[in-house]
């Protein structure tokens, strides 16, 4: 960043330099090669000061131009380097948006959230555990769907990954002894 802004400053001292050499050019006037110099000798014999107002201009547009750049390279930067998320709701919606996720379910996730009070919120993404109370997790690790919402917005969010064997034993009333765990769960 230091690097850009360093070029951005350089890039406006010669624009400056190159207004000031070439300033009936900048306007695409034709003058002779010398007249510059045979005005400012003319300025000097008569004693005249060169007016100002003109180069305020100068100075406004460069310094206009000069924050319009800079502005565009902090923006180039910022989304360049991807910093972690300073908001939990947009870590969430970036979720939701790389899931693919229709605004109906962005909606109830967000609803579900606030009333299980879940924080930070992006935990719904990577705990499958949290949606035990909505998804028959037997009925998804059997290969059944049950019909519900939830369970579809589980399956596109996990697949069919189930939470863990202790999970699944918990679930099940009839077995008292929690399954092996297997690889991969």
């Amino acid at each position: 960043m230091r690097r850009c802004a360093a070029l951005l400053w350089h890039g406006v001292l010669a624009l400056l330099c190159a207004l000031w050499v070439f300033e009936p050019a900048a306007w695409g006037q034709r003058t002779a090669p010398l007249e510059f110099l045979r005005r400012e000798f003319q300025r000097r014999q008569t004693g005249e000061v060169l007016p100002t107002s003109h180069w305020r201009w100068y100075i406004l547009g460069a310094l206009a131009l000069v924050a319009v750049l800079g502005v565009a390279v902090w923006m180039v930067e910022r989304f360049r380097s991807r910093r972690p998320y300073t908001s939990r709701w947009l870590l969430f919606l970036e979720l939701c948006w790389v899931h693919r996720l229709r605004w109906r379910e962005i909606w109830e996730l967000w609803g579900w959230i606030r009333r299980e009070k879940i924080h930070p919120p992006a935990r719904i993404f990577c705990e499958p555990e949290l949606w035990e109370d909505r998804v028959d997790f037997m009925t998804l690790a059997a290969g059944g769907r049950d019909g519900s919402p939830w369970t579809a917005l589980y399956e596109r969010c996990f697949g069919r990954l189930t939470p863990t064997a202790r999970t699944l034993a918990q679930a099940s009333p009839g077995s008292a002894e929690p399954p092996p765990r297997t690889e991969g769960n």
